[in-house]
Formats: structure tokens, sequence, C-alpha cells
């Protein structure tokens, strides 16, 4: 999620297209969330696209939307 800085190890793994409605477990279809982020997604109506650059598109309830570009390999 844009502005989480929590690290990928105390996090949780989420799907980008639910697995209930055809998204696979793959790496392509997965992303980490923080727990709280986690919730936020499933229980307060945000949505998540990542497009074929590897960003992820956050759009709120109110329709803002946010960018996060893909993170960098290693140091």
């Amino acid at each position: 999620m844009p502005g989480c800085h929590r690290p990928a190890r105390a996090a949780d793994l989420d799907h980008i297209v639910p697995f209930t409605a055809g998204g696979s477990t793959s790496p392509g279809n997965l992303h980490v969330l923080c727990t709280t982020h986690h919730k936020l997604k499933h229980h307060a109506h945000w949505t998540v696209q990542r497009p074929p650059d590897g960003t992820t598109r956050w759009t709120s309830p109110t329709g803002h939307r946010y960018l996060k570009p893909p993170d960098g390999a290693g140091p």
C-alpha cells in the first residue's frame, strides 16, 4: 500500500484478483500487505489493480487513486 513501510517478513500475501474469482496463486497475482492494509482492502472497499509495468494502482472507496511503483530488487 502506498506509504506503508512494514517489512514483507511481517506481512501477509494477498491475491490481487481474488482466488474465489479465478485469480491464481502466482507471483503475478500476489502482493504483500501488512495486516492493517490487508483488512482495509477487504473490509473497507479499497480495490487494487496491477498493470503489466508492475505498478500497483489502489482506488479508495471515494474514487481517489494512488500509485505504488514496484520496489527495487535487493540493495
